[in-house]
């Protein structure tokens, strides 16, 4: 896809999959994906502007990820500034929990 971009990588605690910031295209649409070096599948969450991070990091197990947010002044243009966000998720459907600046929770649930 022109201008399609992956990057901010990190390995799964079991070093099976690599995980990354995937946008189709660059600033428009937002996932948070995995690819598995041994089954070669990949997982893909989808993100809104304002769920999307810099950074991701998930746990031992693979059910919580969390971002350090994003601002305007990054690739997203989130309104949302010092967000982070915690997405729980399944193959087919993901929860966030997002925190802004105020520290207010909203639940997003989307299909995947």
């Amino acid at each position: 896809m022109f201008t399609e971009i992956a990057g901010h990588e990190f390995w799964a605690p079991d070093g099976k999959t690599l995980w990354y910031d995937w946008q189709t295209p660059k600033g428009e649409d937002f996932w948070l994906s995995g690819y598995n070096l041994e089954s070669g599948k990949r997982t893909a969450y989808h993100m809104q502007r304002n769920e999307w991070s810099i950074h991701f990091n998930v746990t031992r197990d693979g059910s919580l990820f969390c971002g350090d947010g994003g601002d305007r002044g990054q690739v997203a243009h989130a309104l949302a500034s010092e967000s982070s966000c915690f997405i729980r998720g399944s193959s087919r459907a993901q929860i966030s929990i997002c925190r802004d600046s105020s520290s207010r929770a909203s639940f997003i649930p989307t299909v995947s």
